[in-house]
């Protein structure tokens, strides 16, 4: 299975058919200011959302310690990457390889591949 899909997305993380999802950006802010803006899935009318780097689902939160909100996005293919742009706002755009997700994801499915490499 192609693992730069939504419908790899679904199935890893047992999302139901009946929850439309989609491309996000998800900006954190943290209690000192620093801003990180990264994919993400959003999942319509919930107030959680999939993490793809850290592999898990978080909740959209706002207080003196954390702020987490997502934009949900279109996804575009170019050269060697993908750019994702929230659809409410055509200035908020990040770029990421187009293995991005299998590169988070490689080494936690099995393959035959896998067999063959060398896992720190």
């Amino acid at each position: 299975m192609k693992t730069e899909t939504l419908k790899f997305l679904r199935e890893y993380f047992r999302i139901p058919a009946s929850k439309k999802i989609g491309w996000a950006i998800i900006e954190e802010i943290s209690e000192n200011g620093a801003t990180e803006y990264k994919p993400g899935i959003y999942i319509e009318n919930s107030h959680v959302y999939l993490d793809i780097a850290k592999r898990r689902f978080f909740s959209i939160i706002s207080n003196r310690i954390i702020s987490r909100r997502v934009y949900p996005a279109f996804r575009t293919a170019e050269k060697l990457s993908y750019r994702y742009t929230a659809k409410e706002n055509r200035k908020l755009s990040i770029t990421r390889s187009k293995t991005y997700i299998s590169d988070v994801y490689y080494s936690a499915i099995y393959s035959k591949e896998l067999e063959n490499e060398i896992l720190l």
